[in-house]
């Protein structure tokens, strides 16, 4: 379940370059509420060693050697789904990527209403390529007796209450009314544990999820061209109903403010309880310090007489 406790979200990181992986490991240390619970190079080593991590997330680079994901099996609700997304949210807000934008599509929705059109052959790839451009012309050209209904559903792309109504309003066949039912739950789950999130729907977009069997999401982030992660719901390779959300390290990387320089002190003796205030301490080893040697050594302070000194131009 989520927790909006001060409990700390467990991430594995699955990349096979050890720089970017290495990268993000380092910008997620300075994050207050997560820790890095392990690494792998490959999806192969992940599967071996995730299990024993119990993580909260997982952080997959999509374009691996040996897998383009990894799976993540759970319960089929809408409290899965929400919980899922939540948790993707929540670890991206630690790493300082603000305003999300979670855009949620059903993207077996436009399949199932061009069976439910009866339209077929070249009149039906005429419909299927009018919907993904969302050419509402086009839609009423080749929509036959559904194509009000389907422009409808094209032009409620937007906020997601505006699209809730116009799925509500739609005569859809009970699948899809189920489906359509989940999302309004998904979408009630999200408002009430995570208010801030600006939740977009899309009903009939399709593209690039071709493999999910229920509800989608693309995450992004305000002034970015290039997406956050993505997911959703989908069978695993057993048949189970599973869900999840893959983020991009890479873009994520591009999108987080850069880590705040962790404070560095010099010290003599024991620098345990400056190292819990947040320290990375430096030992001088019995030798003498001054502020001109922990200058030297490219420190922020320095604990001189009992005392800690912040030095000069430290940031």
């Amino acid at each position: 379940m989520h927790e909006s406790s001060g409990r700390k979200i467990r991430v594995f990181l699955i990349d096979d370059h050890p720089i970017v992986r290495e990268g993000f490991a380092r910008a997620l240390t300075d994050a207050p509420d997560i820790v890095v619970v392990g690494q792998a190079e490959t999806a192969a080593d992940a599967l071996k060693e995730a299990p024993f991590t119990s993580p909260d997330v997982i952080l997959v680079d999509l374009n691996m050697p040996d897998r383009d994901g990894i799976e993540l099996i759970g319960a089929d609700s809408a409290a899965a789904d929400a919980e899922a997304m939540l948790v993707a949210a929540e670890a991206l807000l630690a790493l300082g990527v603000q305003r999300l934008s979670l855009d949620l599509t059903l993207p077996t929705m436009a399949p199932a209403l061009l069976d439910a059109s009866h339209v077929s052959g070249p009149a039906r790839q005429a419909l299927a390529r009018a919907l993904d451009r969302k050419d509402i012309a086009a839609v009423a050209e080749h929509g036959g007796a559904m194509a009000p209904m389907l422009a409808e559903l094209v032009l409620a792309a937007g906020p997601a209450e505006g699209a809730l109504a116009a799925l509500e309003k739609a005569d859809l066949p009970a699948p899809q009314r189920a489906l359509a039912a989940r999302l309004s739950e998904v979408v009630a789950l999200l408002r009430a544990q995570a208010p801030h999130l600006r939740l977009t729907i899309d009903p009939l977009e399709f593209r690039g999820f071709r493999y999910h069997t229920g509800i989608a999401v693309t995450v992004f982030a305000p002034g970015r061209h290039e997406e956050m992660g993505r997911g959703g719901r989908y069978l695993s390779a057993d048949g189970e109903p599973a869900t999840g959300v893959t983020l991009f390290a890479d873009a994520i990387l591009r999108a987080a403010p850069p880590p705040s320089l962790k404070r560095k002190i010099l010290v003599s003796g024991d620098g345990s309880a400056l190292r819990q205030a947040g320290f990375a301490t430096l030992s001088s080893l019995g030798a003498d310090i001054s502020v001109a040697e922990a200058q030297r050594l490219s420190c922020t302070h320095v604990f001189l007489g009992g005392q800690i000194v912040v030095l000069p131009d430290a940031n």
